[in-house]
């Protein structure tokens, strides 16, 4: 949440300047970059998927490195361009870290895993949550 009130306060900033406001980007942002910032923290705590959470690490990661990249030369303007095009590449090197990730996953062949090296890998048994190995963990075929 202090992560996301922090973050909250510097995008309240930046659009304040980026729409031309002159004075008053202080006492507008620190309020309500706070508030939206703290709320948004809260909500991303209740995400539980490992992936999912490597892609907002991705993202907000990409975010900074973009916002930094893009003021140096460019100034206020560059800043809010850098982290839209960071942010952007932080999604797109976690879809290709997501996709070659599947392909290292065991695959499903009559109802039996096999890993890459053709091992059974143990039966499958549906439940609520989906598909569930039973059974060995990896016996090997030869």
């Amino acid at each position: 949440m202090l992560l996301g009130a922090a973050a909250g306060i510097k995008v309240v900033q930046s659009i304040w300047h980026f729409l031309g406001f002159g004075g008053g980007d202080v006492s507008i942002a620190i309020p309500v970059g706070i508030v939206a910032g703290a709320l948004g923290g809260a909500l991303l705590g209740l995400i539980r998927n490992p992936r999912h959470l490597v892609l907002l690490m991705a993202v907000y990661a990409g975010s900074a490195a973009g916002a930094v990249a893009g003021k140096v030369p460019w100034g206020e303007f560059g800043e809010i361009g850098g982290q839209i095009v960071g942010g952007v590449m932080g999604g797109i090197a976690w879809a290709t870290w997501l996709f070659i990730e599947r392909r290292k996953e065991p695959r499903l062949e009559g109802g039996i895993f096999r890993s890459e090296a053709g091992d059974a890998c143990g039966t499958v048994a549906q439940s609520d949550m989906g598909a569930s190995v039973r059974g060995p963990t990896c016996l090997s075929s030869k």
